[in-house]
């Protein structure tokens, strides 16, 4: 009976993420389209493997075992996921109507901003070059994974690493930004190309070439190349070919060729819906919510807004520093004593509201996403907007402190253009429709 609730709960996601991207197939702007894909992937999807190739074991998991197995777990998650698209619509079609705009370009592309505008972003294109030119090991770059580095044996390279993480990411932003304002697009993509591609080399991990295609697909998007049949086209070709990629980064490049041929299909099947997946995660902490003296997460309500005030003090000079929540959650999954080091699952914000805020975090998880893509889109700002549809899908994807400094980035932006609002209304009224199109900033 689960099987065929889990089929028609995949149907039913897959119907409101085909309806919001047909909004975006006829022209429609709102970064929520995009919230509507992701959880169709990594809720909805895992549906459909259970009923057709079968449930993970997750023997190194056992707490995840236990509610993947469990009926009442299956049931609420069902309702969870089911309800988070019928929710997100009712709050967005109010101004859909006003979002249903033609395929000619969106008024934010009708005027090309000065030249001496887009030279502000080299400098971050090109931080992690100059990041990579003052690194410990330079030489370590040579290779791709963090693996093939040896980072995980070489302390300071790893910390050093940390930072050129967080601006290879902050450089797609940028190299989106710019080709979003080119004048010729297919030129600029030949020149900024080799830079995306030295990006992903330096970072060594899937999701920044995850981010990156997500903003590659946001760009071509916004310029109106992908409409009608080329959105839902192209969308599947760079899911087969991410598909492709992580295959071969799984088996070749992230362990040692000892290690991926020791191990069996099931693992690797395992493997990826964890990877790819947010139903393991959110069955855990709904077990949780049921079974708390057994599967506690947090040590109390609301400790991962605790842990995120402390997040800026590296761990290197605060060694009692409280673990984060994805460690937490770790423990609770491998039912291990808590660790705050190493790897940790990969966790998202529909699971963290819940352990934080119990079963009204069912309500406050959707309702952070809506409201980050309502008030992004309410900012009318092609940097604002690019960064909305990033900051949605990380938080959608993977826990906030992975993504903090995308997030305090947005979160400046946003209060720098709501302010300076506030202040020009206040000195000058109202802006005119005109004025509020012809913004490019």
């Amino acid at each position: 009976m689960i099987a065929i609730f889990n089929v028609l709960a995949f149907i039913w996601i897959i119907f409101w993420a085909f309806k919001a991207t047909r909004v975006a197939a006829k022209g429609g702007r709102s970064s929520i389209i995009a919230v509507f894909v992701v959880h169709a992937i990594l809720c909805g999807l895992p549906l459909l493997l259970d009923a057709i190739v079968g449930k993970p074991e997750y023997s190194r998991f056992p707490g995840i075992a236990a509610a993947t197995n469990d009926d009442r777990v299956g049931l609420l998650y069902l309702l969870y996921i089911a309800s988070c698209p019928v929710l997100w619509w009712r709050m967005w079609r109010r101004n859909l109507r006003s979002e249903n705009r033609s395929s000619t370009p969106s008024p934010e592309f009708m005027t090309n901003p000065p030249r001496w505008k887009s030279f502000q972003y080299l400098p971050i294109v090109l931080s992690p070059l100059l990041l990579l030119a003052f690194a410990p090991n330079p030489e370590i770059y040579l290779s791709y994974t963090p693996f093939q580095r040896n980072l995980y044996t070489q302390e300071n390279a790893a910390f050093y690493h940390v930072f050129i993480t967080h601006a290879t990411g902050i450089s797609l932003v940028a190299i989106a930004l710019l080709l979003l304002r080119a004048r010729h697009f297919v030129g600029a993509a030949i020149v900024l190309g080799p830079l995306v591609v030295l990006d992903f080399w330096l970072n060594g991990k899937r999701n920044i070439v995850a981010m990156g295609l997500v903003l590659m697909f946001y760009v071509m998007w916004k310029r109106n190349y992908l409409t009608k049949r080329r959105l839902y086209l192209t969308g599947a070709l760079v899911a087969l070919a991410f598909a492709l990629y992580s295959v071969m980064y799984q088996t070749k490049w992230r362990f040692s060729e000892e290690h991926a041929q020791s191990k069996t299909l099931r693992y690797w099947y395992e493997n990826a819906r964890i990877d790819f997946g947010r139903d393991d995660v959110i069955k855990l902490a709904l077990l949780a919510e049921l079974e708390p003296g057994q599967f506690r997460i947090l040590e109390y309500r609301g400790q991962s807004l605790m842990i995120y005030l402390t997040a800026a003090i590296p761990r290197r000079f605060w060694p009692e520093k409280p673990a984060s929540y994805p460690y937490r959650l770790t423990a609770s999954a491998e039912m291990q004593p808590l660790r705050s080091t190493g790897g940790a699952l990969t966790t998202s914000i529909l699971d963290e509201t819940i352990a934080n805020f119990s079963w009204l975090g069912m309500i406050l998880g959707p309702l952070i996403l809506w409201w980050i893509c309502r008030l992004g889109d309410s900012c009318r700002n092609q940097t604002i907007s690019a960064l909305t549809v990033l900051v949605a899908c990380l938080i959608q994807s993977t826990h906030l402190i992975a993504v903090i400094v995308f997030v305090g980035l947005w979160l400046v932006l946003v209060a720098r253009i709501k302010i300076l609002g506030l202040l020009r209304v206040i000195l000058q009224g109202p802006p005119s429709q005109a004025q509020l199109d012809r913004r490019i900033l």
